[in-house]
């Protein structure tokens, strides 16, 4: 995973630091052969700058793998045994034992607690071999098994806390990512269910919008097929169950209209006859009357 606190990308730190250590020291070794008057003692300067080579080759390559962890673990501890060799004699040899001490730590970064026990056992070899055979190799002045047995003392008490810490440090890390996957799945979660909804969403408008506007063309039969998931499924039953009611009424209104204007014809039918009898029988009425007048003329005439 690609953050700012991966495992992967720490450890990437981690192996530029220990070798860019390892590099510093293989030239700190050349230079005290150049320097002190120990010319006896190159053959420890080449060999730290050999052990420069394989390192190298390693960050070239962009490797982490815990093998690569392993290598310049060792490394990085077996250099400060080379400059102890080649102070051999002087005050400050002593000194350089803080080496060991500091670089274990540096190493800690790799986050990788066998590597941190595999330079923690070189440096126990080196003390526990040399410090009773060659303490010259070591100390500056005559070696003991009690200065040894400190020395041991304090590596162990800091390599156990160092492999403590790189422990809880790869937790740590771990359950980072983890978390950062968990969210990341839950945003492509949300972002999944937003997409559904929105698509539903425009199904949902788009087919209401086509029934409005056929209902608004005066179209009362259309009515809305699709099915709508979920809430959705409601306003459907209810536009369809609105169009239904409302083409019933529309009919109801319709056949109404066509019992009105068949009335209406009735009425203006027999409207029609009724002036058609009053107009027979306004004509009976001038025909009696205009005989009852002969009638009256010949009555008189008989008088």
């Amino acid at each position: 995973m690609n953050t700012d606190l991966g495992l992967a990308k720490l450890r990437h730190v981690g192996m530029r630091l220990v070798v860019g250590l390892i590099a510093t020291l293989a030239a700190l070794a050349g230079l005290m052969v150049l320097f002190l008057p120990t010319p006896d003692k190159w053959p420890a300067a080449v060999l730290a700058l050999l052990l420069v080579v394989y390192p190298g080759v390693l960050i070239a390559q962009r490797r982490i793998d815990a093998g690569a962890r392993l290598a310049v673990s060792i490394t990085v501890a077996a250099l400060p045994a080379l400059l102890l060799f080649i102070s051999e004699g002087y005050g400050w040899q002593t000194d350089l034992h803080m080496l060991f001490f500091a670089l274990l730590a540096a190493a800690s970064i790799l986050c990788d607690w066998k590597a941190l026990a595999a330079a923690t056992g070189v440096v126990a070899v080196h003390h526990l071999g040399l410090g009773m055979i060659m303490p010259q190799w070591l100390f500056a002045g005559d070696g003991s098994l009690a200065r040894v047995a400190f020395h041991a003392i304090v590596l162990v008490v800091e390599a156990a806390t160092l492999i403590w810490v790189a422990q809880r440090i790869v937790a740590l890390v771990n359950a980072n990512d983890r978390q950062t996957i968990d969210r990341e799945h839950s945003a492509e979660a949300l972002a999944t269910e937003r997409a559904e909804q929105a698509r539903i969403l425009q199904t949902v408008t788009t087919c209401l919008g086509e029934s409005l506007t056929a209902l608004a063309a005066g179209n009362l039969t259309e009515t809305i097929e699709v099915d709508f998931p979920g809430d959705y499924a409601l306003l459907k039953r209810d536009y369809n169950a609105a169009v239904s009611s409302l083409r019933t009424t529309i009919a109801a209104v319709s056949d109404s209209a066509i019992n009105i204007r068949t009335g209406s014809s009735e009425i203006a039918q027999a409207s029609e006859d009724l002036a058609r009898r009053t107009e027979s029988n306004a004509a009976s009425l001038e025909e009696t009357s205009a005989a009852l007048v002969q009638i009256e003329r010949r009555l008189r005439a008989t008088s």
